[in-house]
């Protein structure tokens, strides 16, 4: 029991009033903590009998005549003297269809707080008859819980005032001001670790530890950066029957009605893809003590209750796992939120609520008032605000022998996140659900389908992709593109011009002496070749041989050719003696094939009769080897069905076959021969269309790109987001020479970039998903004029499932995982049952014997029918494009001796610069030695897999539950190798401060190397862009990637001059 403290009448602000005093300090002024009450009145009120009774209460309740002030930035408040309020009741005759609006201007006219009485209160007249009393308070002098002990005030008011007497009332006990002071003296010295404070502050530290940042909700819109606050609400109802049963599973889980509800919202959510960690707020009286009961006050704490949803629990089970965290969360519910808040400490932002992002709340039953000689009815107006992005709030309602009549609800969603279509899809949802686990509370709330019949039809038709299937390999169309074509233009390649028949020549040859040694249907072929015509000649004729080509970047470290090879098995490696000499142990490796141009041998098409076995379109016809997470590349088996309907697809969609010479495009090829991306170059070609395959310098110089494609008429490009972006600065849009058709795929598009491409006036661009397991595309699309980034929507003959942890097709606007069927679908792994088992699994939409692939990839469909990518469930990235596994790399970085952890994460220090970085603990007693560590893994892995920066720590930080906290990882220091030799020229000093610029760096040294600094393949292409804007000449790129040093970039310039020449006069003898 606390008591009043006396008549000092300047007192401290309550814990949660200082947090809402915060908001109103740095937004302004605003509507969004208004809380407005609406008494409708019939019949005749005692007007001044109401305005008396008003003031009666007003000077009742200190809170109500309280301002608020601020001294060297600490705030208070003061209570003003009962007599000095100036409280009038505006009288004013509205229209019936206008005073709702009038009603609104007045709720939503914002307080000053320091100025402003904290109430108002204004009578519309609509008829002789007919009023609507409204009162609106700030939220900082008044909750939820304090409007009944209001209206009962004023009732007891405004009945003694029309007898014309004074309330006859006790006085209250205490007031608002002496809680202030009373939380301070309960909470304890913050000092003192005994203290209340303290002991429930370690208990909401553990409770919370690792709290997900922010709910995975399906939003329609991209969270702005500073919240608006603006909502709306959905009305819904509950009958009779689903309340009982809802009473009656608390009963049997010795719950509340309120704990039941939170299990049901949890489960929704969870169904919505927010995970298994559910983070609600709910408000709590937080009147500990009987004297606050009556009193009007802002009291109310926010409480975080926190739901786990894992490990299929049934309904009830997920009821009493409620009950047992929120009987441990209610006796430690005297902290206010704020001071939890600020000991988690998480990430602020004024985007969006810490800690929880949904609210919950129950109450028992309508606010009602009597009025003497009037009927009355008591309605919370809506204001148009959402202080979280999704509110439940339900009202029970019981009979007059007092059973469970039903209930009440509203969800209130922030309007810049959420359309009104999605919200009530929610409130659809939530009813669904809750009809089917009142009826069986013993039921996993993850079986139950929350998809409407409706939206299965839809997921249906988006589906519908079903195109007739050539009976014939790309090979084969290509023998017939080459009869009907022979003499067009089919390859270019430098200055080698190949013709159809001269291409399909070169091919047959080589094709007919792949088969003379033996190779044979679902032969491995290996192509390791540099980037000529002799790498297409290679390509298809593999394929026309009944081999399955398996492509090799002989840039490639030789340890990760090797370990391919070996991987592989192949009949035949296709190379050349060069690069065989860089692998070593020739002799061990399988039959080498070089002098791909050499005259002589069988011209013709190879048919089924020359091959040793029947060519079919269920053979396999590329292997492409990817990033494996344990460290070893895994080798994608993909089928010449697959590799038929991607063409069929594209010839009708992406670049159709041309009609007549003027329709042929003149396509670029610039992806790695290694990647299954290529393969779109080539089916372009097949369609009809002209090849260009750029050579390495070409294609990883953007300026020399751009150059080339303007230059030669290039009308197809298909490139990564990030590699378009860089292409975009060199002008590649710009003029009536931009390419016809821009095909983008590898990783996600940025909004930005995704903006910048629809003001494209002569180009037409494509967006396009696939895994290397679904023979390249999955799904894409032209880009639409409005709306966000798109993958597009199915191509021919495949289906893409968006599936829930229980494979439950999840709603649209649901992320769901990635699972892929159809046409395009591998068959699998080499040599990998065990990973081919968990990835291709069985497909329970198709028929038996089905398979569909699981791609971890994460995606949601829109309501047109289009699908928005989420990103990965794993922990796979794409980075510039390529795929990587960052369990291979932390596989190989483990092999050091000296390394006892180490975690390798994505890092975008800088918006749009994403780096790989290690994190490392050394060998207890040794030291990592970072250059040979570096040096180490380039020899193993490919350049786009060797960390940007390395950082050695003591231990790798744990959360709570003892897994890896990313958020705690430090930022690497970029540039603290850089301690060698200062750049001594002029010309050092240009090019080492271009360094730094790049790498942004303060100052780079002549023997840094420009990776090691956390430079990638991109860096330096912007590297060798600058290096020509400022100085004027030349840098060779490959060359950087040899030497990647100031001084290995000066000496490779040699003599080259910056800017134009200007004529020496010749040093001569002087004469005697």
């Amino acid at each position: 029991m606390f008591f009043p403290l006396g008549v000092v009448d300047v007192f401290p602000l309550s814990f949660a009033q200082q947090r809402l005093w915060f908001f109103n300090r740095l937004e302004g002024p605003s509507a969004t903590y208004n809380v407005p009450v609406v008494v409708r009145m019939t019949g005749a009120p005692d007007l001044p009998a109401l305005e008396a009774a008003l003031a009666d209460v007003v000077g009742r309740h200190e809170s109500l005549r309280t301002v608020f002030g601020e001294t060297d930035g600490e705030p208070y408040q003061r209570v003003l003297p009962a007599d000095a309020t100036g409280l009038v009741l505006q009288i004013m005759d509205s229209d019936p269809g206008q005073v709702d609006k009038a009603v609104r201007e007045l709720a939503e006219r914002p307080f000053d707080l320091e100025v402003d009485l904290p109430v108002r209160v204004g009578l519309f007249r609509t008829a002789p008859d007919e009023y609507l009393l409204t009162l609106v308070m700030h939220h900082v002098v008044c909750d939820g819980w304090s409007l009944t002990p209001l209206l009962r005030d004023l009732s007891t008011a405004y009945a003694a005032r029309t007898a014309g007497a004074a309330p006859a009332w006790e006085p209250l006990p205490v007031q608002y001001a002496d809680y202030t002071l009373w939380q301070r003296d309960l909470l304890g010295d913050g000092d003192d670790p005994e203290s209340t404070i303290n002991r429930q502050l370690a208990y909401w530290r553990d409770t919370l530890a690792d709290l997900p940042e922010e709910l995975a909700l399906p939003f329609d819109r991209v969270r702005p950066a500073v919240a608006s606050y603006q909502g709306q609400e959905i009305g819904f109802e509950l009958p009779a029957a689903v309340h009982a049963s809802l009473h009656d599973i608390a009963r049997q889980t010795r719950s509340t009605l309120f704990m039941v509800v939170q299990a049901a919202v949890a489960a929704l959510l969870s169904r919505l893809g927010a995970g298994t960690d559910i983070p609600l707020g709910t408000a709590i009286a937080s009147r500990t003590d009987k004297a606050l009961d009556d009193l009007v006050g802002f009291f109310i704490n926010t409480q975080v209750l926190r739901t786990d949803v894992s490990g299929s629990p049934t309904f009830r089970e997920l009821v009493e796992r409620v009950r047992e965290n929120s009987l441990d969360a209610f006796t430690h519910q005297d902290v206010p939120f704020e001071r939890i808040v600020e000991e988690l400490n998480p990430v602020r932002s004024r985007a969006k609520h810490p800690l929880f992002q949904v609210g919950l709340e129950l109450h028992g039953g309508e606010l009602s008032i009597e009025l003497e000689g009037l009927q009355t009815r008591v309605e919370l107006l809506k204001m148009a605000v959402a202080k979280f992005d999704l509110s439940f709030t339900l009202w029970e309602r019981t009979g007059p022998d007092g059973a469970p009549a039903g209930l009440t609800g509203t969800i209130e969603y922030a309007t810049e996140l959420f359309d009104a279509a999605t919200a009530e899809a929610f409130v659809e949802r939530f009813v669904r659900l809750l009809d089917a686990l009142t009826a069986d509370p013993d039921r996993d709330p993850a079986t139950v389908d929350i998809l409407a019949e409706q939206e299965r039809e839809l997921l249906a038709r988006w589906n519908d992709t079903a195109s007739e299937l050539p009976d014939e390999t790309v090979t084969t169309i290509f023998e017939e593109r080459a009869a009907l074509t022979p003499d067009a233009v089919a390859l270019v390649s430098g200055e080698t011009r190949l013709t159809y028949a001269e291409l399909n020549v070169r091919i047959n040859r080589l094709a007919h002496h792949l088969i003379g040694l033996g190779v044979k249907a679902d032969d491995l072929v290996a192509v390791a070749l540099p980037r000529t015509t002799d790498a297409v000649v290679a390509w298809l004729a593999v394929g026309k041989a009944g081999g399955v080509y398996t492509p090799i970047d002989p840039q490639n470290p030789a340890e990760r050719i090797r370990s391919i090879l070996a991987d592989a098995t192949p009949a035949v490696l296709v190379t050349t003696d060069e690069i065989a000499a860089t692998l070593g142990g020739a002799d061990t490796l399988p039959v080498l094939v070089t002098e791909l141009g050499r005259p002589g041998g069988p011209e013709h098409d190879p048919t089924d009769a020359d091959r040793h076995v029947p060519l079919l379109l269920d053979h396999a016809a590329y292997v492409i080897y990817t990033s494996g997470s344990t460290g070893r590349p895994k080798g994608v088996t993909v089928l010449h069905r697959a590799l038929t309907n991607l063409w069929s697809f594209h010839k009708d969609v992406t670049f159709p076959a041309p009609t007549c010479p003027e329709d042929r495009l003149r396509v670029a090829l610039s992806a790695s021969l290694a990647f299954d991306t290529s393969w779109e170059g080539v089916l372009a070609m097949i369609a009809g269309h002209e090849l260009h395959l750029l050579d390495e310098l070409t294609r990883r110089d953007p300026a020399r790109m751009v150059a080339y494609l303007k230059s030669n008429g290039i009308g197809q490009l298909d490139v990564t987001p990030s590699y378009a972006q860089q292409l975009l600065s060199e002008g590649l849009l710009s003029g009536e020479s931009a390419p016809k058709t821009l095909m983008l795929g590898g990783e996600a598009v940025g909004e930005a970039l995704w903006s910048e491409l629809r003001e494209a006036p002569h180009t037409k661009v494509y967006n396009y998903y696939g895994p290397s397991e679904f023979c390249v595309e999955a799904s894409g699309c032209a880009l639409p004029e409005h709306g966000s980034a798109t993958i597009g929507r199915p191509v021919y003959n495949s289906r893409i499932f968006l599936l829930d942890e229980h494979l439950n097709p999840v709603p649209p606007g649901v992320l769901g995982e990635i699972y892929l069927a159809g046409a395009n679908l591998g068959r699998g792994y080499i040599g990998r049952p065990d990973v081919t088992a968990s990835r291709f699994v069985a497909n329970p939409f198709g028929a038996p014997g089905e398979l569909m692939y699981r791609s971890g990839d994460t995606a949601r469909w829109t309501n047109e029918g289009f699908l928005l990518f989420g990103g990965r469930s794993d922990d796979q990235v794409k980075l510039r494009g390529f795929r990587i596994e960052l369990g291979e790399i932390e596989t190989c970085v483990s092999a050091d001796p000296s390394v006892a952890d180490v975690a390798v994460i994505v890092r975008e220090d800088t918006p749009g610069d994403k780096r790989l970085v290690a994190y490392v603990v050394a060998v207890k007693g040794a030291s990592v030695d970072i250059t040979e560590l570096r040096t180490a893994l380039a020899a193993k892995l490919p350049d786009y897999m060797v960390p940007a920066a390395f950082v050695v720590l003591e231990a790798l930080p744990l959360t709570r539950n003892a897994k890896l906290d990313r958020r705690a990882l430090p930022v690497p220091d970029y540039g603290s190798a850089s301690s060698g030799q200062a750049p001594r020229t002029k010309r050092e000093q240009d090019i080492a401060g271009i360094f730094a610029e790049i790498l942004k760096l303060d100052s780079v040294s002549l023997d840094d190397n420009f990776f090691e600094l956390g430079g990638h393949s991109l860096l330096a292409t912007r590297l060798v862009n600058r290096i020509r804007t400022v100085l004027g000449v030349e840098v060779n790129l490959l060359k950087l990637f040899g030497n990647p040093t100031v001084a290995g970039v000066v000496d490779s310039l040699g003599h080259q001059d910056a800017g134009p020449q200007v004529a020496r006069p010749q040093l001569v003898r002087r004469s005697s």
